[in-house]
C-alpha cells in the first residue's frame, strides 16, 4: 500500500468516524431537545390547563353570583308587586264592607251576630258595641235581638264587639279586626299564568 493510499484510507476513516460522531451528537442532541420540549410542552399544557380551570371556576363563581343577584333582584320586585297587590285588594274590599255596611244585609248580619253572642254567653252579663258610624241602628238590635247596645269610643269599621266581664272574654267581630286577620293570613298561592 502506497503513501497516497494510507493517507486516503486515514481520510476516508476519519471522516467516517467524523461522520458518526456528528451523526450521534445530532442524535443526543435531538434527543435532549424533544426531551426539554416536552418537558416544556407539558409544563406549558399544565399552566394552560391550571389557569383555564381557575377562570372557569371564576367565572362559575361570577356567573353564579350574577345569577343569585339576578333572583334577589326578582324576588324583591315580586314582593313588591304583591304588596301592592295585597293593599289593592284590601282596598277593594274595604269598598266593598263599606258598601255592605249601607244594605239591608249588614242589618241582617249584625242581627245574627249579636244573636250568636247572646247564645255564647249563655246567662252571663254581656255588653255589645256597636261601631259609632252604626249608632243608627241600636234601636233596631234592641228590638231585634232584646240587648241594648253601647256606642264604642273607638270606631271600628262597622260589626259589633261584645264583652263578657265576668270571665274575660272578648267577642271581636268587628271589620277592622276581620280585615287585620285577613291581611295578615293572606298568601299569594299562585294563580293563573295563562290569563
Amino acid at each position: 500500500m502506497t503513501q497516497e493510499d494510507k493517507l486516503r484510507n486515514f481520510y476516508d476513516l476519519s471522516i467516517e468516524s467524523a461522520s458518526r460522531q456528528r451523526d450521534q451528537m445530532l442524535a443526543d442532541c435531538r434527543a435532549t431537545l424533544e426531551a426539554d420540549f416536552e418537558a416544556h410542552r407539558s409544563e406549558k399544557e399544565n399552566i394552560v390547563s391550571d389557569r383555564m380551570k381557575s377562570e372557569t371556576t371564576a367565572l362559575s363563581r361570577e356567573l353564579k353570583r350574577d345569577l343569585s343577584d339576578r333572583q334577589n333582584r326578582i324576588r324583591q320586585n315580586l314582593a313588591k308587586r304583591q304588596r301592592e297587590v295585597k293593599e289593592e285588594i284590601f282596598a277593594n274590599v274595604a269598598d266593598k264592607l263599606s258598601a255592605f255596611r249601607k244594605t239591608p244585609e249588614y242589618h241582617t248580619w249584625l242581627f245574627r251576630k249579636v244573636r250568636a253572642a247572646l247564645a255564647f254567653a249563655g246567662k252571663e252579663e254581656l255588653t255589645i258595641y256597636v261601631d259609632p258610624a252604626d249608632e243608627t241602628y241600636t234601636d233596631e238590635i234592641h228590638a231585634v235581638c232584646g240587648v241594648q247596645p253601647v256606642i264604642s269610643n273607638v270606631a271600628f269599621g262597622g260589626g259589633i264587639r261584645a264583652v263578657i266581664r265576668s270571665r274575660n272574654i272578648l267577642i271581636d267581630n268587628s271589620f277592622a279586626t276581620l280585615m287585620a286577620e285577613a291581611k295578615e293570613n293572606f298568601t299569594f298561592d299562585g294563580g293563573n299564568l295563562n290569563g
